[in-house]
């Protein structure tokens, strides 16, 4: 060892310095320690300079850093467990592992600016985030900690409530894109009819989506957006109301449209053909508008559909009533008509001028009769 040069140097017997072996190790130890205690100083230092807007980027990177700097701590020689220099080196390490989970709880993106106002009111202290100079020191200065169990709640509600904005999100987008199907109607050639069987199927997903509406209402975390869901459950109201206005008036048009489009009956009833006439014009017009757009809420949202629809309701009433009035005085005059149902009435009155049309239905009028 260096010792003995010292000693064959001098001419002096080997021996051994206990207290300089000692001294050695204690300095390793202590270089083992600095190194540590450098190295997690400078690391804390740095993060805690850096700006908040930069923070959620770096927080698996805090965390995987902390946890090797706790683990190196831990494996430390036993020798240096009692020296204060290893224990406030402990110390550093732990107040920043504990402060970690809150700040990796607050840099979520479910976390917005009212739930800030929230852990203000809770710490007591003035935190703005919002500002671009905001910087990490400021919220572990805050000491966090001191009020982990109310800061911990607020996210939790954060997280439930960015889960509520998602689905609201979710609703709005497939309402905005769900679209009506239509069709032609007998012989002519543009769309003037809903297709029937898509307007169930919206007016059952729409039922499904108005119950989970109001469930969502319902619940505690859906304070922030009471308004748009308002908005939306009314829209969605609205939208329903007029669809099942709008398939009324269509099921009220096609029993009527071939009746007062041409045949006796809409000679015998000049007046209602005529006004059965604007009826139609205005019905077509609406649903050529429509069918260009398709999309259901707008559609029903269209002032066009929505001032004319309760008019073409009452005008086709009037109709209605008009030809069940005619019918039934047809069958006070030809009592055989009270066997048969109004569309087969209908359809011998209005082809009357054609018996081959009609023969078949003579067997719903007299016994024993035979095409």
């Amino acid at each position: 060892a260096i010792y003995h040069l010292g000693e064959d140097l001098f001419g002096l017997p080997h021996q051994q310095y206990v207290q300089l072996d000692q001294t050695k190790k204690e300095l390793a130890y202590l270089s083992q320690l600095y190194e540590l205690y450098t190295a997690v100083l400078d690391t804390i230092r740095d993060w805690k300079e850096c700006l908040w807007v930069e923070v959620p980027s770096m927080m698996e990177n805090m965390k995987k850093e902390a946890d090797e700097f706790a683990y190196r701590c831990k494996k430390m020689p036993k020798q240096l467990r009692q020296w204060p220099a290893y224990h406030e080196l402990k110390r550093e390490i732990e107040v920043f592992q504990e402060v970690l989970p809150l700040l990796m709880e607050l840099s979520k993106k479910s976390i917005q600016q009212r739930h800030w106002l929230q852990v203000n009111e809770i710490t007591g202290k003035s935190l703005p985030v919002d500002r671009e100079d905001f910087r990490l020191q400021v919220l572990i200065d805050a000491k966090l900690n001191d009020f982990k169990d109310e800061i911990l709640d607020a996210c939790e509600s954060a997280d439930k409530q960015l889960v509520f904005e998602e689905k609201i999100s979710d609703i709005q987008a497939q309402w905005s894109t769900m679209t009506f199907d239509f069709s032609t109607w007998k012989l002519r050639d543009v769309p003037c009819i809903l297709v029937g069987s898509r307007v169930s199927e919206i007016q059952e997903t729409m039922e499904d989506t108005q119950m989970h509406l109001n469930a969502m209402n319902a619940q505690r975390h859906s304070a922030p957006f009471k308004d748009e869901l308002q908005t939306l459950l009314v829209s969605l109201s609205d939208t329903a109301d007029t669809i099942e206005r709008w398939f009324k008036v269509q099921l009220m048009w096609t029993s009527l449209e071939s009746v007062f489009t041409g045949g006796d009956i809409a000679k015998q009833m000049p007046m209602e053909a005529k006004r059965f006439s604007q009826i139609d014009k205005d019905w077509v017009k609406i649903m050529m508008k429509s069918s260009e757009l398709r999309l259901v809420v707008e559609c029903c949202q269209n002032d066009l559909l929505r001032q004319l629809l309760p008019v073409l309701a009452n005008g086709l009433e009037m109709c209605q009533k008009s030809l069940e009035s005619y019918l039934e005085g047809k069958r006070q005059k030809f009592p055989r008509f009270f066997f048969t149902s109004n569309p087969v009435l209908l359809k011998i009155l209005s082809q009357g001028s054609d018996p081959e049309t009609i023969q078949d239905d003579f067997g719903k009028l007299f016994d024993a009769i035979n095409r």
